[in-house]
């Protein structure tokens, strides 16, 4: 996971990011961006991007593949603009078998999580299970939805490891769970976070539709414990402004900035002007719930609706944070294509102010936080970035 200080001493970790070029002039972006073969925009839903800057490429990313034959597009920038595609994931023919095969109207492949540690390449995913999957679990799957983790040392190489991580329901009959069972509704979105001060790997993930879910993760990512927690639920109204006034919140990725993990989420309809990104933070994610942001903080502009699905903060070749996410293009989409959901760059900060609080179990006193900026609020038709200097 990629960090937004060098504060040490406050539990962070050093991007790592190159000074800025002082020669170089920033440029303004064009959003959504574009697909530098075609000129057209960047079909790019749940964009997951990490910084890598001692590789072929700095910026790394993958996409919501959907029905597309070969799951999960792989693609490199080393200015966070311009983008080429390195290949994919699970190639036709190579994805999981616990897994239905991704194909027209058949195999679906979403919300990919992009990291980087212990030597491999490691990502978490999201798919359906197959028929004859799902009949060998017990207790029975609450949903088809089912949550994967890959890994492979080659990212271009096109052959991953993968593993069913986790079902819904899965830890339903565990006595602990009793009050966190996951019912009616598959397993969707994942994301790992660290806790750079302890080391501590969490999953955080969505249940369709209406709920996120938090567990601890082995040292090595690949393994996760068999406790989670219910941590977040619709509970504004801007979580339920669904055409039928339905309630979604889903699309959780997880970060820790000065001693505090954060939650961003997306929530109401993804294909309309009502979806949005919202965020929340707690001091001890298993032990101290966690505390909304009772307003959005990115909403539709009136050229980009539906901005949501981040990515990770990461460092823009300035050297600042910035954050990706999909947005649609003019108007809403009522036919429910996912490629029709493109990429777009925004600058992230924080207000400079404290303007919440949280209880902090180290003191046993409220800790004042200030809540993350996404683009002042509404996706830029253009964002400044400077451009990089390798």
């Amino acid at each position: 996971m990629v960090l937004l200080a060098c504060v040490v001493a406050a539990g962070l970790a050093c991007l790592g990011a190159p000074a800025a070029d002082a020669t170089a002039k920033p440029s303004l972006v064009h959003n959504p961006l574009t697909d530098p073969k075609t000129g057209k925009p960047l079909s790019c839903p749940d964009p997951s991007v990490i910084r890598e800057p001692h590789r072929q490429y700095s910026l790394y990313m993958v996409c919501t593949s959907d029905f597309d034959r070969n799951a999960y597009p792989i693609w490199g920038s080393n200015d966070g603009v311009r983008w080429t595609q390195l290949g994919s994931v699970f190639p036709h023919g190579q994805g999981p078998s616990w897994a239905i095969p991704a194909g027209k109207q058949h195999g679906r492949y979403w919300a990919p999580d992009l990291h980087w540690f212990d030597g491999h390449w490691v990502l978490y995913f999201a798919a359906q299970m197959t028929t004859a999957t799902e009949h060998t679990l017990s207790p029975a799957p609450q949903g088809s939805w089912a949550i994967g983790v890959a890994t492979t040392t080659d990212l271009r190489a096109g052959h991953w490891t993968a593993a069913l991580l986790h079902y819904s329901g899965q830890f339903n009959r565990l006595p602990s769970e009793q009050g966190n069972r996951e019912l009616a509704g598959g397993v969707i979105d994942p994301n790992e976070f660290e806790n750079p001060v302890t080391g501590q790997r969490y999953l955080v993930w969505a249940k369709q539709s209406n709920q996120i879910f938090l567990g601890e993760l082995s040292s090595d990512g690949l393994t996760l414990a068999p406790v989670a927690q219910r941590i977040l639920v619709p509970s504004t109204p801007w979580e339920c402004a669904n055409l039928h006034g339905t309630c979604t919140i889903e699309g959780p990725v997880g970060y820790w900035y000065d001693n505090v993990a954060y939650i961003m989420y997306s929530a109401s309809s993804t294909w309309s002007g009502s979806y949005a990104v919202g965020v929340a933070a707690s001091t001890a994610p298993l032990s101290v719930p966690f505390t909304k942001d009772p307003e959005p903080i990115l909403t539709s502009s009136r050229d980009l609706l539906g901005p949501g699905g981040t990515s990770e903060p990461v460092t823009a070749p300035d050297g600042s944070p910035i954050i990706y996410f999909h947005s649609l293009a003019g108007a809403p989409d009522n036919q429910h294509v996912s490629s029709r959901r493109y990429l777009t760059v925004g600058r992230f900060h924080y207000v400079s102010a404290a303007n919440a609080s949280l209880a902090s179990t180290a003191t046993g006193a409220s800790v004042g936080i200030s809540w993350p900026q996404i683009s002042a609020g509404k996706p830029k038709n253009y964002t400044t970035l400077v451009p990089a200097s390798r």
